[in-house]
């Protein structure tokens, strides 16, 4: 943790930030070596003053006893003792000499260190300059503020503190300060690399990670991995944290979505999310908008006026049936909403998400993101589908923004739009069609938008597009979808396939990218003709095997944009390896009377599955799971034998669970939403018998035991990778303790066959009872309206054929309590995000 200060505001919570060391310590440091160093001055000279006077006085003394060296040799009387009396005086002389070299020598060396040490830390800076994002939308930060050191140190990472109702300023007993290395001890430096990764795994502050399953003000956390820079070694005690709260701005969870990248504060009582880890989202007014309808056929809807003349309020909360204006808007306030009513219905069922707060534009087209276009046939525009067609406007907070009439290349249908910020400029980047039903040509268009989001300017044509991997006939699986910064786009399209009497969806899916930077590109992701895998049969006389092989499949349901990452929706289907035997043997005898025959047969079976059946993108982020088995087996035996009596024995035990995707309603990626409607099979039989006759004299076996055989039939959605509802609308199923068998058919003769099996195609029609159907999320709060007319489906497991669900943040009961209308049928029709 560290202090920093703040030398500019960038834009949207970034910050130009020059990180302060802790300079004080150092410049006490430096004091204390000047003062030093000018005290060496003085004692390093004194030292060598009094080194010269020791020398000297020992060289007085040597050349004393030189010059009796002449007498002695003469044998002068006395000259021995002097010369023994001033060798005993040169002894302290020489020690005194000695004691003062080394005082000469440790003050030298003293005041060098001293000097390389000032100058070291002289030249350590005061701080340094970088770009920081604030944790929160705080955009008025100045002065001192606290700075987070990601992972505890310095080196990986800087975050501002939260500035919220100014807790961003700089606080010494929470933020710390930044030591310099330099600056420290040789002891220090051992100290801290010694015990850093404990007190980072142990006494942890500071973590970045990704948010998820986001439900009110508390959420789960995926940590990135964190290691020391002291010996590499991983510092999180846990990866993955549950039940985190959220306390950001004066809004909490409300702020978050799926997959934003947040900072985590280890507090007294646990980690607690405290704000973003770059490019924070304000607690802004983004909200849901949708017409409150009431289910039946024609729909019902109700609008302005929402009073009489006298100023009773008119049918509370709806107003008037069939009135004009009939939107409501929701925007979110504290822990609740702010409701406008009575708008104009200005807003379309597909969106697009900007980074800034209000960065959201709307177009008309189907509500789910992947909807091939070949199903306008059975489901056109008109009635519960009225809105389902794309149009000619592009909407923005609850106005229309552009209309095609204000593009001169004379294309009438909105596929696509963003807006897209660069420097001081911003565009409206716009795709439109001359139709959506099949092989259409897009345009690609800049619209200069004012501050106030306004047109101004003239359009400029960036590109004309129509496909050219496909000859014949194609159809659009959504429209031009793009990224948050509105500079890139995906289209996914697949090719039409001559059934004999009509054309249909069927062969090969291709995905489109477009960008401002270049012109569009064509991928195949998929061709139903290609090899899955292979089956393997050989039968003789005696009886045979088969196998088979599939690969666990991916098939490619549409591509879209998260943010600025690109991902691809698949229907993930189980691949595994069968194996059967069956040996055989019969025999028939008419040299005697009666005729003598007879069969019996051994039959062992055995699948095993890889993978599941499941929704889930290229990356692997879950959208929906369909239940799944993991192996199927079959052991069964039967023999009988007809000579003077029917004679013989059977016995059974198998069990297979197995489910396939039938249709998808509605899906949105970006928010891990789908409403599916899958079937499932299960059979679980066990049983043993005895040969007997038919009424029409077959040889048969009479088995008992138990036998369940059961098809269903279920409506699921899930949004964020969680269950909303699983609605069985068809069971049927089958309960036996007692059944007949029919003898074991021994297949033709074969030597040995191995066939391919193709990947099969990649289109899943939309129901015809689709009327209403959306998942979405924003700022952390969420919105899901499910109305759907299931003609096919029990009226007892389903009343009336109607399946209908509705949930939104903040209301236990939509209906009652939003609407007012307990016990009724209504639905958020045309819910998007405004």
């Amino acid at each position: 943790m560290s202090k920093g200060e703040i030398i500019s505001h960038i834009g949207e919570g970034k910050y130009r930030v020059r990180q302060k060391l802790a300079v004080e310590r150092i410049q006490q440091e430096v004091t204390r070596l000047s003062e030093r160093i000018a005290q060496l001055a003085i004692d390093l000279p004194t030292a060598q003053l009094e080194l010269l006077q020791a020398e000297n006085a020992v060289k007085d003394k040597v050349r004393d006893i030189d010059l009796l060296i002449p007498d002695y040799r003469a044998g002068v009387e006395g000259a021995r003792a002097a010369i023994n009396k001033l060798q005993a005086e040169l002894v302290p002389l020489q020690s005194a000499a000695k004691q003062a070299q080394l005082r000469v020598s440790e003050l030298t060396a003293e005041n060098l260190s001293a000097l390389k040490r000032r100058n070291q830390l002289e030249a350590v800076p005061e701080g340094r300059e970088l770009d920081a994002w604030c944790a929160d939308y705080t955009l008025d930060l100045t002065g001192d503020v606290g700075l987070v050191d990601v992972n505890d140190e310095g080196g990986q990472g800087v975050v501002i503190q939260p500035g919220y109702d100014g807790e961003g300023v700089y606080d010494p007993a929470r933020d710390g300060a930044m030591f310099p290395g330099l600056a420290q001890s040789g002891i220090q430096l051992y100290f801290n690399a010694a015990i850093l990764p404990g007190v980072q795994k142990w006494m942890p502050r500071y973590r970045i990670g990704t948010i998820s399953n986001i439900e009110s003000d508390t959420c789960r956390v995926e940590l990135d991995e964190a290691t020391s820079s002291a010996q590499g070694l991983s510092i999180n005690q846990e990866r993955v944290l549950e039940g985190v709260p959220i306390k950001y701005m004066d809004c909490n969870g409300a702020a978050f979505e799926d997959d934003d990248r947040v900072l985590v504060r280890y507090t007294a009582t646990g980690p607690l999310v405290v704000g973003f880890a770059e490019n924070p989202k304000s607690c802004g007014n983004i909200g849901f908008a949708f017409i409150p309808s009431g289910l039946g056929n024609p729909r019902r809807w109700w609008g302005e006026p929402f009073f009489q003349e006298d100023g009773t309020p008119t049918n509370p909360p709806l107003g008037t049936a069939m009135g004009q204006n009939p939107s409501w808007f929701l925007r979110p306030e504290g822990t609740g909403w702010t409701i406008n009513k009575g708008n104009e219905s200005l807003h379309g069922r597909r969106n697009w998400l900007g980074i800034g707060e209000d960065d959201i534009l709307s177009w008309d087209g189907p509500v789910s993101r992947a909807f091939n276009s070949f199903d306008y046939d059975r489901l056109p525009s008109e009635g519960w589908l009225s809105r389902t067609a794309p149009s000619d406007k592009v909407y923005y907070q609850g106005r229309v923004l552009l209309t095609t009439t204000d593009l001169p290349g004379g294309h009438q249908y909105v596929r696509g739009a963003a807006l897209r910020r660069f420097g001081e400029s911003l565009e409206l980047m716009v795709v439109v069609a001359d139709g959506f039903e099949s092989n259409e040509e897009f345009q690609f268009w800049a619209v200069p938008l004012s501050e106030t989001v306004e047109v101004q300017g003239a359009p400029q044509l960036l590109e004309t597009f129509s496909p050219t991997s496909i000859p014949g006939t194609y159809y659009s699986v959504g429209d031009w979808y793009f990224n948050a910064s509105g500079d890139r786009a995906v289209w996914t399209f697949s090719e039409a396939r001559d059934f004999g009497s009509f054309l249909a969806p069927g062969n090969k899916t291709f995905v489109a990218r477009w960008s401002v930077y270049g012109s569009a590109t064509e991928t195949q992701m998929y061709d139903s003709r290609d090899s899955w895998g292979s089956n393997y049969r050989q039968f003789n006389s005696a009886g045979g095997t088969t196998s088979g092989t599939r690969v666990n499949l991916l098939r490619p349901i549409y591509a879209d944009y998260v943010g600025d990452a690109e991902k691809i929706a698949y229907y993930e289907t189980q691949g595994y390896t069968s194996n059967s035997s069956v040996s055989y043997s019969e025999y028939y005898r008419t040299d005697v009377s009666p005729n003598e025959q007879g069969q019996s047969h051994t039959l062992n079976s055995t699948t095993n599955y890889v993978g599941s059946h499941r929704l889930v993108t290229g990356d692997g982020m879950l959208i929906l799971d369909l239940p799944d088995a993991a192996n199927s087996v079959t052991n069964e035996s039967g023999n009988w034998d007809l000579a003077e009596d029917l004679t013989g024995s059977a016995s059974i035990s198998s069990s297979s669970d197995y489910s396939e995707l039938l249709n998808i309603y509605s899906i949105d990626l970006r928010f891990q939403y789908a409403t599916v409607r899958y079937r499932r099979f299960i059979d679980s039989v066990s049983g043993s018998g005895s040969p007997g006759f038919g009424s029409q004299g077959e040889i048969r076996y009479e088995m008992s035991g138990n036998q369940l055989s059961e098809t269903d039939v279920v409506i699921l959605g899930t949004f964020g990778g969680d269950i909303l509802f699983e609605v069985p609308v068809i069971v049927n199923k089958t309960v036996s303790t007692n059944w007949v068998a029919a003898p074991y058919v021994l297949p033709a003769p074969d030597g040995g066959t191995t066939t391919n099996v193709e990947m099969g195609i990649s289109w899943f029609a939309t129901p015809e009872g689709m009327w209403d159907c959306c998942g979405i999320r924003s700022r952390g709060r969420t919105a899901v309206s499910v109305w759907i007319l299931d003609l096919d489906a029990d009226p007892a497991l389903l009343p009336n054929n109607r399946f209908n669900f509705q949930k939104l943040s903040g209301y236990g009961d939509v209906i009652d309590e939003l609407f007012g209308r307990a016990g009724e049928e209504m639905t958020m029709y045309s819910l998007t995000v405004i």
